[in-house]
């Protein structure tokens, strides 16, 4: 009976993965930075740590924190890949070691063992028989032993399984730290830990609910906590101080992205139960949420517009206005149709010092925000286009240019009063059928400004956009960027190709379009078209664009996506 056992185990072992001996996995991926995801790991079910790393497992996969260091370890969409075809990924809960031999973790999914070695990034998943419960190792050898379905295993690293007939014996088995042992060693902690995990921002709430834990092999007072919710988080078991350790964001099906100096902020869609709104460093080494079971003015919207000024951050949603005060400390402020909002539908955001351009799907408005330090505000001004939807919106010098079904208008950005007939927008491109139509994205730099309708990209001089004229050279005919900087610079058979237009971005070097099926850049020194398309290099469908110098960020509903811009500005 364990021959046959052995037999099993061997063969599905050496048939369940491709490479090299052992099961190394092998997959598509670029091999570097130049295109990482980002995804959501807020709910962390495991945590081992080494002498160099500690090992964080959340319901999205694997991510890791380098000690030595003090950095997040760089995520690979290679590694990523792999671990999810190893069956790391959507897990209510796993057994995880940190290798007390090489930089390595172990982790125990439904069927299999999988080893995930650092420095390398190899993934190597070993085929087993039941559900892992224990991974233990002993003195002076190199092989881990595995208990499951009340089976004990001996599993090399080469990936060789041997069931134990006697059990253990009298082997000297210890299992690598876990919560309990936590508790055992610092039994205060017991009634103690969510109390120190509380984040002293998020108000009456906040409460971390603790769901794995581990010490560090070389410094025990330094323990790592896994929560639901709040990721992961590093206590000072003496001295009782905790730090958080956030990694990711907080829903990654994305919304709307804001690009500030050093990142970017991103909303998602209200996929998950909590709070919405995430910021990424561009180095990914620095994260934040704002929570929404703090937050209650967050809670289970979707995120539909998102703009950041100065130290406020506004966010349009399917449920009005939501302005986020970054600091000194967090508070939130939101405005609906009660408050003067003509839909509580919001399509864009063009933020001021003193308030804040709001785009709905029935109308303009003005919000009147003085208010520095408090939650004080003023009610919405409905402007213009009462009960007809704004599509898009920007903000040139100190006109606003704004798409709506009809085609564009134009009309001034200073702030509007209830008597200020200068407000009334003035339509452009009147009674021309390829700008009398519905507005998809608008973007604008160096004097030109990119209109985008669901059939065509017209790229404008600025001068002729504000007069609602045609150059004279756009008769009908497609006509690629040249010198002048002006024509149609996306072909419409390529325009079609990206689905429906969602988002427009440029600068001085490439003009980027995003739709549901993809994203397309083209560099405006005559280079070549390039495009991502979604579900091959980017992960789901695509739902919001930002530009920053080195990175393009890209929303999806399966993850933030920051890829590497070309030295021409363009896709890598």
């Amino acid at each position: 009976m364990f021959t046959l056992v052995l037999m099993m185990v061997t063969a599905a072992s050496s048939c369940a993965t491709t490479g090299t001996t052992g099961g190394a996995l092998s997959s598509r991926g670029v091999g570097t930075d130049d295109l990482v995801v980002l995804r959501r790991h807020s709910d962390v079910i495991g945590v081992a740590a080494s002498s160099r790393h500690v090992y964080a497992l959340s319901t999205q996969g694997l991510f890791v924190y380098d000690r030595v260091l003090a950095r997040w370890r760089a995520p690979s969409s290679r590694v990523d890949d792999d671990l999810a075809l190893a069956g790391v990924v959507r897990l209510r809960n796993a057994v995880l070691a940190a290798d007390p031999v090489e930089d390595a973790v172990w982790i125990g999914v439904p069927g299999a063992v999988v080893l995930y070695r650092t420095q390398v990034e190899q993934v190597q998943r070993i085929t087993i028989v039941g559900q892992p419960e224990v991974i233990a190792f002993t003195r002076g050898s190199a092989d881990a032993y595995v208990r499951a379905s009340g089976q004990w295993l001996r599993i090399s690293r080469a990936g060789f399984v041997t069931p134990l007939v006697g059990g253990i014996g009298e082997l000297a088995l210890f299992v690598p730290p876990q919560l309990d042992d936590v508790y055992r060693l610092y039994p205060a902690l017991r009634g103690q830990l969510s109390f120190l995990l509380r984040d002293p921002s998020a108000g009456s709430g906040g409460f971390a609910s603790v769901s794995s834990g581990t010490y560090s092999p070389d410094q025990s007072s330094e323990v790592w906590i896994g929560t639901r919710s709040d990721g992961l988080w590093r206590l000072d078991a003496n001295f009782l101080g905790a730090d958080q350790l956030r990694y990711g964001v907080l829903d990654d099906a994305i919304g709307a992205i804001a690009q500030v100096g050093d990142g970017v902020w991103s909303g998602g869609q209200g996929m998950v139960r909590g709070g919405r709104l995430s910021f990424v460093a561009n180095d990914l080494q620095r994260f934040a949420w704002v929570d929404g079971t703090a937050h209650a003015a967050l809670a289970g919207v979707r995120v539909t517009a998102l703009a950041a000024r100065a130290n406020r951050l506004w966010s349009g949603t399917d449920r009005g206005v939501v302005r986020v005060r970054l600091s000194p400390t967090t508070g939130v402020t939101q405005w609906g149709t009660v408050h003067g909002l003509p839909s509580e539908l919001v399509t864009a955001i063009v933020p001021r010092d003193d308030g804040a351009w709001i785009a709905t799907s029935r109308g303009l408005a003005f919000i009147l925000d003085t208010s520095s330090s408090g939650p004080v505000r003023g009610d919405a001004l409905t402007v213009a286009f009462a009960g007809q939807p704004v599509r898009s919106m920007l903000l040139v010098s100190d006109t606003l240019v704004i798409g709506t079904d009809d085609g564009l208008s134009v009309m001034s950005a200073r702030v509007p009063s209830a008597v200020d007939v200068r407000a009334v927008p003035r339509p452009l491109f009147a009674g021309n059928p390829a700008l009398s139509r519905t507005i998809q994205a608008l973007a604008w730099s160096d004097s030109l400004l990119l209109i985008v309708t669901a059939r065509r990209a017209l790229l404008l001089p600025r001068r002729d956009a504000m007069r609602g004229t045609l150059p004279g050279a756009l008769s009908g005919t497609s006509a690629r960027v040249d010198s002048v900087w002006w024509g149609e610079p996306i072909p419409q058979r390529e325009l079609a190709a990206v689905g429906a237009v969602v988002a427009a971005a440029m600068d001085a070097r490439s003009i980027w379009i995003a739709g549901a099926r993809g994203v397309l850049a083209l560099t405006r020194d005559g280079g070549a078209l390039r495009v991502m398309y979604a579900g091959t290099e980017l992960p789901g469908d695509v739902t919001a664009l930002s530009l920053g110098e080195e990175w393009a960020w890209i929303g999806t509903n399966r993850g933030l996506v920051r890829v590497r811009r070309s030295r021409e500005g363009g896709l890598p």
